[in-house]
Parts: structure tokens; C-alpha cells; sequence
């Protein structure tokens, strides 16, 4: 499952420890699932508008993003996604910084 941390002119990508990265789902915060692979590179821009009325570009913006791709069946195990089908689950990407990043 692909996802991305979108970078922007106040957030530097890189500034995150990716061997800290995980996807978590609420309730399952200590089972987290780790990323399979990594990648930075400029794949689109932050949400604009509000949460019912709103869009990426998906061209890019010129800031580096971090895209990370998890194991789909992993995921469903790990975070017991498949109790929860044709419903929605937010699921919470959680890292640390090596560095502090001016925002």
C-alpha cells in the first residue's frame, strides 16, 4: 500500500528517521506495521480545501516528499483491517525527527 509524507517549504522529509517509521491504527499503536521500502521524491502537493471539497496535485510542488510503501497483508493481519471491511479506518503514520525542523 503506497503512502506519502508530503514535504513543504516549513517541513523537510528528510529531517524524519525512516527506521522509526510505522502505520498504526487506533487501539493497535503497539503493533505497528513498518514500511517494506522507501523513497524520497516530489509526487504531489498537501490537501487543499476542507475535508469534503478539496484536492492534491499530483504533479509535484518542488518540495521532496517521503513515499513509503507497506505490505498490504500485512497490514490487514497486523491492524485486524479485515474485521473492518467497507468501513473506514484512519490510519496514523507515526516517526521521529532526527532533527528539529523549524514549522
Amino acid at each position: 500500500m503506497p503512502v506519502a509524507v508530503l514535504g513543504t517549504e516549513d517541513f523537510d522529509v528528510t529531517a524524519i528517521n525512516v527506521s522509526t517509521i510505522q502505520l498504526n491504527r487506533e487501539g493497535f499503536e503497539e503493533a505497528g506495521v513498518v514500511p517494506i521500502r522507501w523513497c524520497y521524491e516530489d509526487v504531489a502537493t498537501p490537501y487543499k480545501g476542507t475535508e469534503e471539497c478539496g484536492y492534491h496535485d499530483l504533479n509535484g510542488d518542488g518540495y521532496m516528499d517521503l513515499t513509503l510503501k507497506f505490505d498490504k497483508k500485512e497490514l490487514i493481519d497486523t491492524l485486524r483491517l479485515s474485521d473492518k471491511v467497507g468501513d473506514t479506518i484512519p490510519l496514523t503514520v507515526t516517526g521521529v525527527l532526527n532533527r528539529l525542523v523549524a514549522i
